[in-house]
């Protein structure tokens, strides 16, 4: 994580290398299994009560998945995703989908290793159904854009729904720096889109931005949700 940029905090997770140190780490593929205990049964350094302190009655511990996707430039590209209990929650092309805790990192194709961090990131009163009713209308099916509106922008916003936080900058600092050099970065956007195995905003193979996805703005949304 030292090329990545994590020194750039926006107020949220901190840095992710200090959150890097109490967090899991674990192979695209391995078969993990969660409470609300922020627990992982037969694993090692998942969350310690240091970086993550125990959930009351009632309380769910939230956790960040995020896993490496491609490299460009030195600059990691990630995909993220929330995890709430045993379910993980995560915006792709179909829409806001729930599923088995690191169903959709399994599917992440990678770059090394292809490793999962797992980063605590918080607790919660609030559901995972609860989110997704919020998030939804937001988050709809079809509205999926590499560049603009992707995994990270609903992970960010869901993180401000449940805990007030955000999602750190180094998980999104590819993208960001993407969109400001639109459109000389298309031939780069390009090559991320393959690498996130979606063709969603690229018909017939070149990017362009979804048209579902123009004028969204996650740090408005994000101000919606904090009022």
């Amino acid at each position: 994580m030292g090329n990545m940029g994590c020194g750039e905090v926006r107020p949220g997770l901190g840095s992710c290398a200090r959150f890097a140190q109490g967090c899991g780490e674990v192979q695209s593929g391995q078969q993990l299994s969660f409470d609300c205990s922020g627990k992982s049964p037969g694993s090692t350094g998942f969350a310690t009560a240091s970086t993550n302190p125990q959930a009351n009655p009632g309380e769910c511990k939230v956790l960040v998945a995020a896993t490496e996707i491609v490299k460009l430039a030195g600059i990691s590209a990630y995909h993220t995703s929330v995890i709430l209990g045993s379910r993980e929650y995560y915006f792709g092309a179909e829409g806001v989908v729930s599923a088995a805790a690191l169903w959709s990192h399994r599917k992440a194709k990678g770059a090394g290793s292809n490793a999962t961090k797992i980063l605590p990131a918080g607790i919660s009163m609030c559901k995972g159904g609860a989110m997704m009713e919020a998030l939804q209308p937001f988050f709809v099916q079809g509205s999926y854009d590499v560049l603009h509106k992707n995994c990270n922008s609903f992970t960010d916003a869901a993180l401000v729904f449940l805990t007030r936080r955000r999602l750190d900058a180094c998980f999104t600092r590819l993208e960001r720096l993407l969109r400001a050099a639109e459109p000389i970065s298309t031939g780069v956007i390009d090559k991320l889109v393959r690498a996130f195995g979606t063709n969603a905003g690229c018909p017939g193979g070149g990017y362009q931005v979804n048209p579902l996805a123009q004028g969204f703005s996650v740090d408005d949304l994000v101000e919606t949700l904090q009022h």
